[in-house]
């Protein structure tokens, strides 16, 4: 992010006011300040659903705003919500399946894929073919990292991840998301209020007054 910043419109008053940052591969960046700050703002205009005011947002030396945003969303970045936004209809299995098939993945047995990703976030085959809305929070959470992983992305963006999740679950969580930095080599970008999260994190920064500065 270069000299970027965001107001809404009929608002005078910057959110986000000439923030620039790097954020490295195999790291997880932890993003805090108070509510209304800007912090989900900051990551709706990194994964490209708000168009910044001025500034540029560059993913892998390219200008985002001159790509596709469907085709940069559906296979660059994993977004991970707070809550979850799963079909609670659908198995875990489906969850993913479906992910895979929007992205545009071409691999063959999207199915074994499925089950895979799940088994790597702690969902053995029994729950993956269970109902999403028979699965815990801390369940559902694991399939929705599985689903960002669906095709593979370099980034993964997410909004409160354990906001919803018991001290035990968030533990889980943190884990896999630390993992996927540091031993897949994935960009976290995170956004909490958890003091807690923030221990997973290697770098930490914080929104203040519509500037955005490393702690």
């Amino acid at each position: 992010m270069k000299e970027v910043s965001f107001t809404y419109r009929g608002n005078e008053k910057k959110v986000l006011n000439h923030i620039s940052a790097d954020f490295e591969d195999g790291k997880v960046c932890a993003i805090v300040g108070e509510s209304g700050s800007g912090k989900t703002t900051l990551l709706s205009l990194i994964a490209g659903l708000t168009s910044s005011s001025s500034g540029v947002i560059a993913y892998q030396g390219k200008d985002i705003k001159h790509m596709n945003k469907d085709r940069y969303r559906s296979n660059k970045i994993g977004v991970i919500f707070q809550s979850y936004n799963l079909l609670l209809a659908d198995t875990a299995a489906e969850n993913v399946m479906l992910s895979i098939q929007l992205g545009g993945n071409k691999v063959k047995g999207k199915s074994q894929l499925a089950y895979v990703l799940l088994a790597k976030v702690g969902i053995d085959k029994e729950k993956a073919d269970r109902k999403v809305l028979k699965l815990s929070g801390g369940e559902q959470q694991r399939v929705a990292i599985a689903r960002s992983l669906s095709y593979n992305p370099i980034l993964i963006i997410a909004d409160e991840p354990t906001g919803k999740l018991d001290e035990k679950n968030e533990k889980g969580i943190m884990d896999i998301v630390r993992n996927l930095a540091h031993i897949e080599g994935k960009c976290v970008i995170l956004v909490t209020h958890s003091a807690s999260v923030t221990e997973y994190a290697d770098v930490v920064m914080e929104i203040r007054n519509g500037s955005l500065s490393r702690r």
